[in-house]
């Protein structure tokens, strides 16, 4: 009876026993999975819309540029600018030798000038005596002064063609000759350009018409200045599909102040559409290299899985378009991905939330 009593008491307290060891290894396993966790923070990717635009190559050309000749032969007198020289419109930039030329201009004046009087003469003359000269005599009169007048103007343009006058706003070249110099009508001496606006001249594919229009934004870089944009406007879109290249070339005009950009660049260009379009993002700082190929860290089953992706354009708001390889909603991991490794499993501690432990409620559940 004694030996009964003893085996059913052992039998009890074994009982008691098991389920409290039970929760000790589960307390233990919860514990340990918990610390091997690794702590991340996670965003959901999703959709963002952005501008629609297109890219391409184009090469940079002045809006107004002029190679300056003289209209006439001549020795070169006077040269007023330095190369390189900004002008204005209206600047005389150079003369040749006038003096015959400013001759007969003075002549022509002086020819004027008595034609001019003696019409006057006459003209007060018949007004105190109305028949004191014919109206034949009269008209003669009239006429040599036309004549004087056409006389003086064509001695005018005839000096003009000894100079050289800007045509517009511009900066110079260097000069090809130098004061004493002979110099033909059919050569110049030197060329203007107006680098500000500057024009970019390119070509969009055919499948752009109707989505392409005038005063679209468009953006520029060239490779001299590799971190900055230049801003224009589109000016110029062809009415019509070139037969040969199947393209629709476009005119955009670049504000250049600074005068940074010159003609015969080339440039990338990004020509905004109004249209917007929609698109996957994450955060650029989520996005790891391994060579040329991009990476982010997703969330599966509370596990760390490593999923490459293709990337669009960078937002300008610490986001990254993403054209390939995520979906809608997928957990990507913003920070801590420099502890993860494949497979790991993690803890998920975002700023905005209370700290959970995943992979513990799980075996919770199973007890």
């Amino acid at each position: 009876m004694t030996k009964s009593l003893f085996a059913l008491a052992l039998f009890a307290a074994g009982m008691i026993t098991l389920p409290l060891l039970s929760n000790a290894n589960t307390n233990e396993a919860v514990e340990a999975t918990s610390q091997n966790s690794v702590p991340v923070t996670v965003t959901s990717v999703k959709k963002h819309q952005i501008p629609s635009q297109v890219t391409d190559v184009g090469k940079l050309h002045a809006i107004d540029y002029a190679e300056l000749t003289f209209k006439t032969n001549g020795q070169l007198k006077n040269i007023y600018f330095a190369d390189g020289a900004n002008v204005k419109k209206g600047d005389v930039i150079a003369n040749l030798e006038n003096t015959q030329a400013t001759a007969e201009l003075d002549k022509a004046k002086s020819n004027l000038k008595i034609a001019q009087n003696k019409l006057n003469r006459t003209t007060d003359l018949l007004k105190k005596q109305p028949d004191a000269l014919s109206k034949q005599d009269f008209e003669e009169l009239e006429e040599q002064v036309r004549l004087a007048t056409a006389d003086l103007l064509q001695k005018q343009s005839i000096l003009d063609d000894y100079k050289i006058v800007a045509p517009f706003n511009g900066q110079l070249s260097s000069f090809t000759l130098s004061v004493g110099s002979n110099i033909s009508s059919s050569t110049a001496l030197v060329n203007l350009v107006n680098l500000d606006p500057i024009e970019v001249q390119y070509s969009l594919g055919q499948e752009m018409i109707g989505k392409i229009n005038t005063d679209q934004k468009v953006t520029i870089s060239v490779e001299a200045y590799p971190e900055q944009e230049f801003e224009g406007q589109v000016t110029y879109v062809a009415p019509s599909v070139d037969a040969n290249s199947g393209r629709i070339s476009v005119f955009a005009r670049i504000k250049n102040a600074d005068r940074k950009l010159a003609p015969g660049m080339f440039t990338n260009i990004t020509h905004h559409l109004d249209q917007s379009q929609s698109v996957l993002a994450v955060p650029q700082n989520s996005v790891f290299a391994k060579n040329d190929q991009r990476f982010v860290w997703v969330i599966e089953n509370n596990q760390a899985v490593q999923k490459q992706v293709q990337l669009g354009k960078n937002m300008n708001n610490g986001m990254v378009a993403i054209t390939n390889g995520l979906v809608a909603d997928e957990q990507v991991v913003a920070t801590g991905q420099q502890k993860l490794a494949q497979g790991d499993s993690v803890a998920i501690k975002n700023h905005d939330t209370e700290e959970t432990k995943p992979q513990e409620a799980k075996l919770q559940e199973t007890k």
